[in-house]
């Protein structure tokens, strides 16, 4: 999604608070292949920063803007990064939603908010132990997709709004908000599957905590193609030994993900490497 600005001569900096008590690591993997589809342009709606509710709410910040639609483009989406912080902001969940041209049935709702039980930074202590609005201390922000296609019309303007579920915090409440918008070609693949992650066995630092393992591997597969994902056969096992077979079925629309456990590996290989 983000190739386009990666071409050319960049500079890159870590800004925003944290850079001089914590490690600061960043990592770009750029895939060799044909991407699911194509992209014609990224832009960010607004200057990522942080702001209160209550100037949320208002429209003095992150206030609706009209984007304009490629009319080249054949698909559109937006994805949100959003955190929150301060007594009433961090440590309560709420609802978020991007709302298209102001019509209800337009909104894309989900709850801000992480269980940090699996924090792979551990263990910690204090206040870092509990549940907060979408982040842990340490780990990575998820990252919530919304497909607005079926909602605007390329060529034409849309009305793109950013807001919370209404409250009346009693303390200090604020967001952090980073708003990015993707418009794309037609799509390059009717059928097509790939696996995006390996969870286990696996030497991430995120997912230190579900490792090491040597019985049931776990996978995160996606459909990359316009039809929809049905059933696939996965091969899997340790290099250099018996490779397993099993059945995945299901139904998986386009760029939709799933997490699929395998059956107990083989562990007969002579190169300690999963695949």
């Amino acid at each position: 999604d983000y190739a386009p600005i990666f071409k050319g001569n960049k500079r890159i900096t870590v800004s925003g608070g944290g850079q001089w008590q914590e490690d600061m690591d960043i990592k770009f993997y750029f895939i060799v292949g044909t991407p699911p589809r194509d992209v014609l342009e990224m832009q960010q709606i607004w200057r990522p920063q942080s702001k209160s509710y209550t100037s949320i709410m208002n429209d003095d910040c992150f206030e609706p803007r009209s984007h304009k639609m490629l009319s080249s483009a054949s698909a559109f989406k937006i994805n949100t990064v959003v955190t929150g912080h301060g007594q009433q902001g961090e440590f309560i969940p709420r609802n978020h939603y991007i709302d298209v041209d102001n019509n209800p049935s337009n909104k894309n709702t989900w709850r801000v908010w992480t269980e940090c039980a699996g924090n792979p930074v551990y263990p910690q202590g204090g206040t870092w132990i509990f549940d907060r609005a979408n982040w842990c201390p340490g780990e990575a922000v998820p990252i919530y997709n919304h497909e607005i296609t079926p909602y605007v019309t390329a060529g034409d303007s849309a009305l793109v709004d950013i807001n919370f579920s209404s409250y009346n915090p009693n303390g200090d409440a604020s967001y952090s908000c980073a708003v990015h918008f993707f418009q794309y070609k037609e799509p390059n693949f009717e059928l097509d599957a790939e696996v995006i992650d390996i969870i286990s066995p696996s030497l991430k630092d995120q997912y230190s905590r579900l490792n090491p393992v040597c019985t049931n591997p776990i996978i995160k597969i996606r459909n990359s193609g316009t039809q929809e994902l049905t059933a696939l056969t996965i091969e899997y096992g340790v290099k250099g030994g018996t490779m397993q077979t099993q059945q995945w079925t299901g139904n998986l629309k386009f760029m939709q993900e799933e997490e699929v456990t395998l059956g107990e590996m083989i562990n007969d290989g002579n190169q300690n490497t999963f695949e």
